[in-house]
């Protein structure tokens, strides 16, 4: 519980005055309906993979431990994750001074993806704004329609198959009645344009495109 508690001090002739104001109702919090829209920042994606270990300190799910949650839901997966490249473990030095980098050669196995609901963790690892509101398979997301190729990670996250799906992320988000959501998206619409110093298709999403698509997602939740 956070608890605000605010002094005013007035001086008047020889008099010291103290009031002290009680803290506003703080209301309540149910973390079990703690919904997470995002990408890989939201998804808990680290070291080139999606994987239990840093799934478990994703920001959603430090939220939700924080507020005491029995049953927010992500899409785990075993170690060594799921990711193109796979994940990638530093293991040292060279004597010469090169970093040693172990590549996983398998890929880990989702733990709860027979779960009868939508998750509470809807981070998808490369999404734009665009797919919160449209994207229902890694085949139909911006990057595939830009011609960067399918991204497993939607399909991993939304669990839909052609002609039989429950929804984009915001639908699926909906699904659950949620009473609070963190929404992430935004920043891969230009990321990799930036990082590149504006060389790596595509081009930034425009402002008006982005306005839109942002809009047609805040209204959607």
């Amino acid at each position: 519980m956070l608890t605000a508690i605010a002094l005013a001090g007035s001086v008047a002739g020889c008099r010291f005055d103290t009031e002290t104001i009680a803290p506003a109702g703080t209301g309540t919090f149910e973390a079990n309906k703690y919904v997470a829209i995002g990408n890989s920042i939201t998804a808990g994606f680290q070291s080139s993979a999606l994987w239990e270990t840093e799934q478990r300190n994703s920001f959603p799910a430090l939220i939700a431990k924080q507020a005491g949650a029995t049953d927010f839901q992500m899409p785990l997966i075993t170690s060594p994750g799921f990711g193109t490249p796979k994940r990638q473990e530093f293991l040292g030095l060279t004597p010469t001074g090169s970093p040693i980098i172990d590549t996983a050669k398998t890929s880990g196995v989702p733990i709860n993806s027979a779960l009868p609901r939508a998750y509470n963790n809807l981070g998808v690892p490369g999404a734009l704004i665009y797919d919160a509101a449209n994207t229902t398979l890694g085949s139909n997301c911006a990057q595939a329609l830009n011609g960067g190729g399918s991204n497993a990670f939607f399909d991993l996250v939304l669990r839909n198959a052609p002609g039989a799906t429950t929804g984009t992320q915001i639908q699926q988000a909906a699904s659950l009645s949620p009473n609070f959501i963190t929404f992430w998206l935004g920043n891969n619409d230009v990321l990799g344009y930036a990082t590149s110093g504006g060389v790596k298709p595509p081009a930034p999403t425009s402002l008006t495109t982005f306005q839109t698509l942002y809009g047609q997602a805040i209204s959607g939740l």
